[in-house]
């Protein structure tokens, strides 16, 4: 099963004008996985989600109060969903959620209707950047694709 370590691999890889910093706590329960230092100078945080089963996103209590809380900040939840057959990660498929969607995340999972859905392989890295240090949930989507 894929995992979020991978999945942030995979991110510092095509990411690389990106400083991503993998957060690892246990005191701020809720606290995003990554603290990304972007071109710009802006700092972001990233929460990493894998979905290989399923449509449900898992989010605890306290990342959904995080996410909210932190809304007017750029906190984004990035998803890599294996949709049913899919087998290798350039397949699979990147949602890009702002953070003031956690909620909706927790109730309906990836049929949220997110920022930017595409498949991990058609992703335009550079209009992705651009789109987080923009912090705007309401941008039309890029790359849109069906739903799966």
């Amino acid at each position: 099963m894929p995992k979020e370590s991978a999945l942030y691999k995979l991110l510092r890889a095509r990411l690389a004008e990106v400083s991503l910093n993998r957060l690892e706590t246990r005191v701020a329960l809720g606290m995003p996985d990554c603290l990304a230092a972007l071109p710009t100078g802006q700092w972001i945080t990233l929460e990493l989600k894998v979905v290989a089963s399923g449509r449900k996103i898992r989010l605890s209590p306290h990342q959904v109060a995080f996410h909210v809380r932190h809304a007017q900040m750029p906190s984004w939840i990035v998803v890599q969903y294996w949709p049913p057959g899919t087998a290798r990660a350039p397949d699979s498929i990147l949602l890009l959620y702002h953070g003031s969607q956690a909620q909706a995340l927790l109730d309906t999972g990836i049929d949220t209707p997110a920022v930017l859905r595409e498949r991990w392989r058609d992703v335009d890295w550079q209009a992705l950047v651009v789109k987080l240090a923009n912090n705007r949930s309401d941008w039309p989507t890029i790359g849109q694709i069906g739903q799966q």
